[in-house]
């Protein structure tokens, strides 16, 4: 492809829509696309808009008595998916993803770059870990924690840091729980908890901190398969395909989707033309359409997806 290289890399690994939820960021989920993984980043799209992001997959486990925690999800089955996110509802769609740098300087940390500002983070609390803790309902090892300021609450984000040095970040709070093992929304003394990092280790600070809430929020609109390309001038291309979702209207924005990778975004799309004539917006085939979109070519057999922002 002649796309330059994004600086975050992020590849989707699948969805799944949530049928239950316990109250406490777990749900029972049906998986309709791709295969969830354990530790995968996590958004959750509630009518098409993001309405959380930066989760984390804590733990997957199919459904039923006695079941065994996986690695992974399965397409057209269901498991109950940890995500440390309390605001999940039923008919919440979440899409399952992994980001990290494309190239790693030396001796830079393997950790999930972090994408808000650091300098807007607010710390609400710390905790030292004094040793691992296996959680084995979902064969998951947390430590017992000691406070060490603050209060920790589940679904708060957090990282890890060791010997001064951040060894995992964008973590979030996935179970909490007392010294006496009973599950608690928050924590100021001793407990245990469980943050979907399984390389936990005594003498690591656990360290939770919020940032600000976005402004604006993303809102997935029409996806098309990308068939055919055609110079449009002025640096732009059209293009046609099959509409999968609707609708695609114009003045938004589109990124382009390789095998579930994103490889382009924040195209500017320019207009929609239907039969030679521009129009609004598209959300069907009854006629032959094409998308106009910001970028002096682009490759066949990509995805191409569409969407704006609403206020929060």
């Amino acid at each position: 492809m002649d796309l330059e290289a994004l600086p975050l890399r992020e590849v989707r690994h699948g969805r799944f829509g949530v049928n239950e939820v316990d109250g406490r960021g777990g749900c029972l989920g049906y998986v309709f696309g791709g295969e969830p993984r354990f530790g995968d980043l996590a958004r959750v799209l509630r009518d098409g808009v993001i309405v959380a992001d930066d989760l984390r997959v804590g733990y997957i486990v199919p459904e039923g008595p006695g079941s065994k925690a996986l690695s992974r999800a399965v397409k057209g089955e269901s498991f109950h998916f940890g995500l440390g996110f309390s605001g999940l509802r039923p008919r919440d769609v979440v899409e399952c993803y992994e980001r990290d740098l494309r190239e790693f300087r030396p001796g830079e940390p393997a950790t999930t770059p972090i994408t808000h500002d650091y300098r807007t983070e607010v710390e609400l609390g710390r905790a030292w870990v004094e040793r691992p803790y296996l959680f084995e309902r979902i064969d998951g090892r947390g430590g017992v924690v000691q406070s060490a300021g603050g209060v920790l609450s589940s679904g708060d984000r957090v990282r890890v840091v060791r010997g001064g040095q951040i060894v995992a970040d964008v973590l979030r709070i996935v179970l909490l729980h007392e010294a006496s093992g009973a599950e608690v929304p928050s924590l100021q003394g001793p407990g245990l908890l469980y943050v979907a990092f399984d390389e936990l280790e005594a003498g690591d600070l656990i360290v939770a901190y919020r940032v600000p809430e976005p402004r604006y929020r993303e809102q997935r609109l029409g996806e098309l398969g990308i068939d055919q390309v055609r110079p449009a001038g002025h640096g732009a291309v059209a293009v046609s395909g099959p509409l999968f979702t609707g609708p695609v209207r114009a003045g938004t924005r589109a990124r382009l989707v390789s095998d579930d990778e994103v490889v382009a975004d924040g195209l500017p799309v320019l207009a929609l033309l239907r039969d030679g004539r521009q129009v609004s917006e598209i959300d069907d085939e009854d006629s032959p359409f094409e998308i106009v979109v910001e970028r002096p070519s682009l490759p066949e057999g990509v995805v191409l997806e569409t969407y704006g922002y609403v206020s929060s």
